[in-house]
C-alpha cells in the first residue's frame, strides 16, 4: 500500500463507527442524497464503499464498468467493511435490487400500476425477470398491437380486371 492509500485508509478509520451487531463499518463523514459515505480522494469524490475496494478488492477506481457493490446481507448503504462489499457489474447490481425488492420495477409497497389498476389479486402476476405486473394493461397492450398489425397489413386484392 502506498503512503497516499495509507493515508486514505487512516482518514476513514477515523471516520468510522464500528457496528458490534452488523459488523458494519459505518462512514460518520458527509453522504448522498441516497445516504451512501462519500470522500474526496485525488480531487474526485467517490463513495467510501468504492474506495474500500480500490483498497481492499483491488477495484481500478478509473475502471467504470466496474462498481463496488453491498452483499445482499449487508444492511447498511454507508457501510465499506470490504467483507460486506464485492466488486460486480451495474447488472448484478440491479439484480441484487431486484432480489432485495428495492427495485424500481419490483417495488412490493406499490399498490397500483401506472395507470391506476390494483397490483394484487387476479390483477398481478410476477413476470419472468421478477417485476410485478398489471394483466389489464398487458391485455390493453396485447390489444392495441395486434390491432396496429392488422391496420398495417396489406390489402388483399381479390378483384380482378
Amino acid at each position: 500500500m502506498t503512503s497516499i492509500e495509507e493515508k486514505l485508509l487512516q482518514r476513514l478509520l477515523n471516520n468510522t463507527f464500528q457496528d458490534p451487531i452488523t459488523d458494519c463499518w459505518l462512514w460518520k463523514g458527509s453522504t448522498s442524497e441516497k445516504g451512501y459515505g462519500r470522500a474526496r480522494y485525488e480531487g474526485k469524490l467517490y463513495g467510501v464503499h468504492r474506495l474500500s475496494a480500490y483498497l481492499y478488492l483491488k477495484l481500478d477506481l478509473k475502471d467504470k464498468s466496474k462498481q463496488a457493490l453491498h452483499s445482499i446481507n449487508c444492511p447498511n448503504k454507508n457501510c465499506w467493511n470490504p467483507l460486506h462489499l464485492y466488486v460486480g457489474t451495474n447488472q448484478q447490481n440491479q439484480w441484487d435490487s431486484i432480489m432485495l425488492g428495492t427495485h424500481k420495477t419490483v417495488r412490493r409497497d406499490w399498490t397500483h400500476c401506472s395507470h391506476g389498476h390494483p397490483l394484487d389479486g387476479d390483477n398481478l402476476y410476477i413476470a419472468a425477470d421478477g417485476r410485478r405486473r398489471c394483466k389489464i394493461c398487458r391485455l390493453e397492450n396485447s390489444k392495441r398491437s395486434y390491432n396496429k398489425k392488422q391496420n398495417q397489413q396489406p390489402p388483399t386484392n381479390n378483384q380482378q380486371e
